[in-house]
């Protein structure tokens, strides 16, 4: 033909679901030609004001052979296709998630071929309108500026596609509590040793217990700590340990610790104890001396009253009396 058309082209009308940002839930028409997306873009292509947009973003080109690309124009914050930074044009399909400035789209399925005169290479970038030469003078839509088009001719668009449901967040374990008694199980680290008390009489063991998980995934580290004069039994670093104690400001103050790798139990020997074994000898060599304290008491009395009884025996015997008897 003369003129540059061919009679018929199928063309597919495609369109963009606007998941997130200022314009979600929107459904956009790709024209064909070109889509605009930027401060400087016509309605549509603003995506409700994102002020994370470029004054010229990016472009999405369909050409007269229906092929759909998108283009990033030099923006600032860059054009996203499905995560990957678009540095060239990158043809797109049906379910690509698109992300420019603050918005992210998708790509919808196009909607069944229809007949549309082939555009002129001279007008291919006049988006969104048939030309006015089409032999059949008809309305084409096809994503033109609803604006200026008669509301009854415009091309409807196909119903938007749900966006794919959100991948549940991987379960995080609840945080343990840390008060009270407990017992943890795990390697034991990072062992330290200095002197505590008054004059550095007494010893104090500092550690932590590294955990892992059933799949072998490191759990936090629990802070440990023993004190004492003394300790009964050791541990190495690296040893699997049992460690059973009270929670104190975060950090775990064993009493016991069972060594699983030599078999070993430590415990720490310490002021409170000697104390309270000191008090309970006191204790009972005072009850001794009471208990002995009565029980001579008793004795000398029994004595006294034997005595008295005998005296008084011997006073009847010689035919006397006495005033006490």
């Amino acid at each position: 033909m003369t003129d540059g058309t061919d009679p018929i082209l199928a063309v597919s009308s495609q369109s963009l679901l606007v998941i997130s940002g200022h314009a979600k839930g929107t459904v956009i028409p790709i024209p064909l030609g070109e889509l605009l997306l930027g401060r400087e873009a016509g309605q549509a292509g603003r995506l409700g004001g994102d002020p994370m947009l470029s004054r010229r973003h990016a472009r999405i080109i369909i050409d007269g052979h229906g092929q759909v690309v998108l283009e990033d124009l030099g923006s600032t914050n860059g054009t996203f296709l499905n995560g990957a930074r678009v540095t060239s044009r990158q043809p797109i399909r049906a379910s690509d998630i698109i992300e420019v400035g603050g918005s992210k789209l998708q790509v919808l399925e196009a909607t069944p071929a229809r007949t549309s005169p082939r555009i002129p290479a001279a007008d291919v970038t006049r988006p969104g309108r048939i030309p006015d030469e089409a032999p059949s003078g008809e309305w084409e839509g096809l994503g033109a500026d609803t604006d200026t088009a008669p509301p009854d001719r415009v091309a409807s668009a196909p119903p938007p596609r749900p966006p794919p449901p959100p991948r549940p967040a991987p379960a995080r374990p609840a945080p343990e509590p840390r008060r009270g008694r407990a017992t943890v199980q795990g390697q034991v680290r990072g062992i330290q040793q200095r002197n505590c008390g008054e004059q550095g009489s007494g010893v104090a063991w500092a550690f932590r217990i590294e955990r892992y998980d059933q799949d072998g995934n490191r759990l936090q580290p629990i802070p440990a700590q023993m004190r004492g004069i003394a300790f009964e039994g050791s541990f190495s670093d690296g040893d699997e340990v049992i460690a059973t104690g009270v929670w104190k400001a975060g950090t775990l103050h064993c009493d016991r610790v069972e060594n699983r790798t030599t078999g070993a139990t430590i415990k720490p020997k310490s002021y409170k104890k000697a104390l309270v074994v000191f008090l309970l000898i006191v204790a009972v060599m005072v009850a001794g001396f009471i208990a002995l304290g009565i029980h001579s008491d008793q004795v000398s009395q029994r004595r006294a009253d034997q005595a008295h009884q005998q005296y008084c025996q011997q006073v009847q015997q010689q035919g006397g009396t006495a005033p006490d008897c």
